[in-house]
């Protein structure tokens, strides 16, 4: 249909080759928590602009950057939902962040897929999304029913832009 046509000609625009792929799901599987070795709290796998700060002993230091650009949160999205979430959490809540979203606070859908990946391979226990897009997806429609399958919450964005969204 149009609209797959339309994802497979954004993904080979985005990704030249499949190897690329290959390669950060490689990465992801070498990362991949085991269940014996799981932590003791809760993990918030943080989908966004990246972090400006890392200072924060509740933020995971290790994290995911699935954009061209540096783990630097140059937007301040991503910090100011990492501040939310610290702000209204007990001391058990960890943040790891997943970078999907460039400096402009756009991104592609590969990078959100990639992430939400990541994040389902790490064991996080929450994914946040505070974030959006205007195209419905099959391929994020299914690794989102993949992670809520898994037991994981996923938190997301009802949008701010009032536009008509029955569609997503």
């Amino acid at each position: 249909n149009e609209l797959s046509k339309t994802l497979d000609v954004e993904i080979d625009r985005v990704v030249q080759k499949e190897s690329l792929v290959e390669s950060c799901q490689t990465t992801v599987m070498q990362n991949k928590r085991t269940e014996g070795n799981k932590p003791n709290h809760a993990l918030i796998a943080l989908l966004d602009t990246g972090l400006k700060d890392y200072t924060n002993m509740r933020i995971l230091n290790k994290g995911y950057n699935f954009t061209d650009e540096g783990f630097k949160d140059q937007d301040g999205h991503g910090q100011q939902m990492a501040n939310i979430i610290l702000q209204n959490t007990t001391q058990e809540v960890r943040i790891l962040p997943i970078k999907v979203l460039g400096d402009d606070g756009h991104g592609t859908v590969l990078s959100l897929y990639l992430g939400i990946l990541t994040a389902i391979n790490e064991g996080v226990d929450v994914i946040n999304l505070s974030l959006g897009t205007y195209e419905k997806s099959d391929l994020l429609e299914s690794i989102v029913a993949e992670a809520i399958s898994k037991g994981i919450v996923v938190v997301a964005a009802a949008g701010n832009e009032h536009i008509n969204t029955s569609h997503v």
